[in-house]
């Protein structure tokens, strides 16, 4: 099972980590580079390389479109962007297994720098035009782990048509 989750992300499971405790492993990047990581970072494709320096910052990323929904609750979407939106959804926003999320749509980006730029951009621009689809967080906050970004689902068709105009809509399974 470590090994698979390893391959998802370039990386090879080499062993048990040395200096670090039981939850860690040792690693070796895609580069070359050997690193102990821990196995949650691993298996939430959480992972950056101390030898190459691939990161959020300077790694291809995504900006997404996200649907949720909440029991009695109407849907919400979430505009955000990140290096991995599967693991974004899957083991960082959602707090229960009960809550629906999909991926509607994303569009990649050369680096995580250029998609967070962007993001600010799309998200001043609909504060601007649709300040009354902001959600407040005090209706989110026990079911999703973020504290803005997200609006009303009549925005999503907005939201969708912003990230076409990148051009590089993409199949949500990325």
């Amino acid at each position: 099972m470590g090994e698979a989750e390893a391959k998802i992300t370039g990386w090879e499971l080499i062993g048990p980590a040395v200096e670090k405790g039981v939850n860690y492993r040792r690693y070796r990047h895609s580069c070359g580079h050997h690193q102990e990581i821990a196995r949650a970072n691993m298996q939430t494709e959480r992972v950056c390389c101390g030898g190459c320096g691939i990161g959020w910052a300077t790694a291809p990323s995504f900006i997404y479109c996200m649907r949720f929904g909440i029991l009695h609750m109407p849907h919400m979407i979430k505009l955000g962007f990140s290096r991995n939106p599967r693991s974004r959804l899957h083991h960082q926003l959602m707090c229960s297994p009960e809550i629906g999320g999909t991926i509607l749509l994303t569009a990649s980006m050369p680096t995580g720098r250029t998609a967070q730029s962007l993001e600010k951009r799309m998200h001043g621009a609909l504060k601007r035009t649709h300040p009354d689809a902001i959600i407040p967080p005090e209706q989110y906050r026990e079911h999703l782990r973020v504290k803005s970004e997200i609006y009303e689902a009549r925005l999503e068709t907005t939201i969708l048509a912003m990230l076409n105009q990148f051009g590089t809509g993409t199949d949500p399974s990325v």
